[in-house]
């Protein structure tokens, strides 16, 4: 660290502007491998899967999350395109969560 910074304000105004905030924002957690829901537990506030890659399965992965959850966990799928028939099968797992 800079000599010029030991013992100032400035010093002490740069720390403060990086210290935690409470509540920080949720972490969301992409990525549809075999180990998502462990890296989810461990890392994370929250999935964030991209639709079409490796969502085959989303039902048995959300629910495989809500049954071993501790605590709330936010599921928001990126990447969905505007059809309807997309949208409707989101609409319905949305019902898992």
């Amino acid at each position: 660290m800079p000599r010029c910074l030991l013992g100032s304000r400035l010093l002490d105004r740069l720390v403060s502007e990086f210290t935690v905030r409470t509540p920080h924002p949720p972490v969301l957690v992409g990525g549809a491998g075999p180990t998502i829901v462990d890296r989810v537990f461990d890392f994370g506030d929250g999935w964030m899967p991209l639709y079409g890659r490796g969502t085959d399965n989303l039902p048995a992965r959300i629910t495989e999350l809500r049954e071993r959850a501790d605590r709330p966990l936010q599921v928001t799928m990126f990447g969905v395109p505007p059809e309807p028939e997309s949208l409707r099968r989101l609409d319905q797992l949305a019902g898992l969560i």
